[in-house]
């Protein structure tokens, strides 16, 4: 470090001021620090090389597992969504987006395409559109709010699809061997006293179907079914020997269900069916379901009272 003093003297004979500058030098020298030629290591870079892989190939199997649930979810809204040409257009707008949410693909809280979108989807009128949603909120099965959209209802999944006891999921829970046989299968006459079970006109075409199920080969239920196949499209055309009414049956949209279980003596043509005999003490449920277009199905469930019982366990609701 480099410095100047003045000193300030009087020269003999001279009364100017001399300055007389001396030199300081400062015997500390000023270095500048070493820079390393090598740049410092982040802590990542200690990591092993394998553990770096494995960590790499955790992150993209987990993008790849994520894309193709996206891909899956996009591809299962595609096929719910679609019309089934069934009545008129803002129904079958609103059973379109029912299956969503009886599927799943929808939960509780997810966000309802706006009036615009479903417009744009299926070309129809806003006033359609809003008339399918409007019915879904009618029965509680969607949420509308004011600016923030529509959204699925907290108890939804509880609504749209028909849920009656699988006998057939029972049995095989159990461990046992299930199989059905149909003892009957008949369109219902306009005249016939069964039409009073769903209170339907003359003209709606009805079928009446019996059949028996079993488990290890001896019979558990003899179930009767009366149902409109206009109600229920997976009946149309369908083999009823092939399959249980159940299967057909299933995901099928309802707004609204009677259940009534009582005891009674089995008469003779049950008691032949459940290999009992005639007036045994029997277990009986009866259910019936609506939708928007009217009656659904009926159904009466015989069960011998010595193999069969029904047990229920529920929570208070959540409001």
């Amino acid at each position: 470090m480099h410095g100047r003093i003045c000193a300030r003297r009087q020269t003999a004979g001279s009364k100017c001021a001399q300055f007389v500058t001396h030199e300081i030098r400062d015997s500390t020298v000023h270095r500048e620090p070493r820079r390393s030629t090598h740049a410092r290591k982040s802590p990542q870079d200690k990591t092993p090389p394998a553990r770096k892989q494995k960590a790499r190939s955790i992150v993209a199997t987990a993008e790849a597992t994520k894309t193709a649930q996206e891909k899956a979810k996009t591809a299962q809204e595609k096929a719910n969504l679609k019309l089934d040409g069934q009545g008129p257009l803002w129904r079958q707008i609103r059973t379109a987006i029912e299956r969503m949410i009886a599927s799943g693909v929808w939960p509780p809280g997810h966000p309802i395409p706006s009036e615009f979108e479903l417009m744009a989807r299926y070309g129809a009128a806003r006033m359609t559109v809003h008339r399918a949603l409007r019915s879904l909120a009618a029965d509680n099965i969607v949420l509308r709010r004011r600016r923030a959209g529509t959204i699925v209802a907290e108890r939804a999944p509880e609504r749209p699809v028909f849920e009656m006891w699988d006998i057939a999921a029972e049995v095989k829970r159990a461990g046992d061997e299930y199989s059905f046989v149909v003892v009957e299968h008949e369109s219902v006459a306009k005249d016939d006293e069964r039409r009073k079970l769903l209170e339907v006109e003359p003209s709606v075409g009805l079928e009446w179907v019996v059949c028996v199920h079993l488990s290890n080969g001896i019979p558990l239920q003899l179930e009767e079914r009366l149902f409109a196949p206009s109600a229920i499209p997976k009946a149309l055309n369908r083999d009823f020997g092939a399959v249980p009414p159940k299967e057909y049956l299933r995901d099928t949209p309802w707004t609204e269900a009677e259940h009534v279980i009582y005891a009674k003596s089995a008469p003779r043509y049950v008691a032949t069916h459940l290999k009992v005999r005639a007036g045994a003490a029997s277990l009986v449920v009866e259910r019936r379901t609506w939708n928007d277009s009217g009656p659904v199905t009926f159904a009466r469930l015989w069960h011998c009272g010595e193999r069969y019982r029904i047990a229920g366990r529920f929570k208070p609701n959540a409001t």
